[in-house]
């Protein structure tokens, strides 16, 4: 379907998408010529285990970056992060990257680009990082492109990925759910099934850009300490998130991995889940409080916490977890009122560190 960005725009023309008119498909996806296999497979949620080499994952260079672009984006805020600023690698940039992370989001996007005909002008990988205590949450949020809020449109990247450079945390959790192109329209909804991913060092997750996503500290093993390390990438074909810019020169000088061949990289085996039959008796559904779209709302699995850490952990290296007759409920709740206590904002706030009131400390840190 074809917006006119000129009619529905609410902000200044200087600060708008370059897209005249903006299109998207029937399915919500902006257009594109050719074939990304993950959004034609059957499940469009897959992983790589390994796909990152042992010797990245614990390179202490590397490490530090991840920390180093995580600080790029604080915003003094009571420990919050800002979810708008993501740092943009363009596919037609005639530089090399700058540093490893930049090579990275690089090569990701080469790969699920690379059966695909595209505007190079207009497409790249959109990038960030989270380094949180392993018992922090990822609030229930979609990837979009924030800026195209003002235009009243919700636009989703055409592949979401993360890659794990820690063994410890909370797993993501892909239910495949997807929001309505208007922005404010009712997102609620339901779902057979939700994938979990659990972290381990090296491992790749890629799923739908367009799936409603989280990961609960509440889920994680008891047994994990330390922090979760994760490197997030987005693949953004014909459209430049508006909130994107490449990252500043005062954070790529202070980058200390600056090779950037990236050797060893191997997304090219991907493997759909293992699924799980999940139901049983729903006395205690595991529930996640956000706010999105300034709205309330609730993230509902019909089983409780401790019976799906044991249906999923130690299942294999992607779970979909199925309920029987029961469902994933995602509901759009009351309008927030201004000054109450906000939980979760997707439009503002990614992480909230420190949440957990107990007194065990990270076994390490990095930069």
């Amino acid at each position: 379907q074809p917006y006119n960005m000129a009619e529905r725009g609410s902000i200044a023309a200087e600060e708008a998408p370059a897209e005249d008119v903006f299109a998207l498909d029937e399915d919500g996806r902006i257009p594109f010529e050719g074939k990304v296999p993950l959004l034609t497979a059957p499940k469009a949620v897959s992983s790589v285990l390994n796909a990152v080499p042992e010797s990245l994952t614990s390179n202490d260079d590397l490490l530090h970056d991840l920390k180093l672009a995580m600080s790029a984006r604080e915003v003094e805020d009571g420990g919050q992060y800002s979810l708008g600023d993501t740092f943009w690698q363009p596919a037609n940039s005639s530089d090399p990257p700058g540093h490893g992370l930049e090579a990275l989001a690089l090569a990701i996007f080469k790969h699920y680009a690379k059966d695909v005909s595209y505007d190079p002008e207009k497409s790249g990988a959109e990038w960030w990082t989270q380094v949180i205590d392993c018992r922090d949450d990822i609030g229930v949020h979609f990837d979009r492109d924030y800026g195209m809020e003002d235009y009243g449109l919700n636009v989703h990247p055409h592949v979401a990925t993360v890659t794990y450079f820690s063994d410890t945390g909370a797993p993501t959790i892909v239910v495949p759910h997807v929001s309505g192109q208007s922005y404010g329209e009712d997102y609620s909804g339901s779902a057979d099934s939700a994938h979990f991913s659990f972290p381990s060092a090296g491992k790749h997750l890629a799923f739908d850009g367009r799936y409603i996503h989280a990961a609960s500290g509440d889920l994680k093993p008891p047994e994990h300490k330390g922090l979760r390390r994760t490197f997030l990438c987005n693949v953004w074909l014909n459209h430049e998130p508006m909130n994107s810019e490449p990252m500043p020169d005062e954070y790529n000088h202070q980058m200390k991995y600056k090779k950037v061949s990236m050797e060893g990289l191997d997304f090219s085996s991907a493997q759909g889940p293992t699924v799980v039959d999940a139901s049983g008796p729903n006395t205690d559904p595991f529930s996640m409080k956000f706010v999105m779209d300034d709205h309330h709302g609730t993230f509902t699995l019909p089983v409780s916490g401790p019976a799906l850490l044991s249906a999923a952990a130690g299942k294999g290296n992607l779970v979909e977890l199925t309920f029987g007759d029961k469902k994933v409920e995602i509901v759009k709740g009351e309008e927030v009122v201004e000054g109450e206590d906000e939980e979760s904002d997707d439009d503002d706030d990614e992480v909230s560190l420190g949440s957990k009131d107990t007194d065990e400390e990270d076994e390490e840190e990095v930069g």
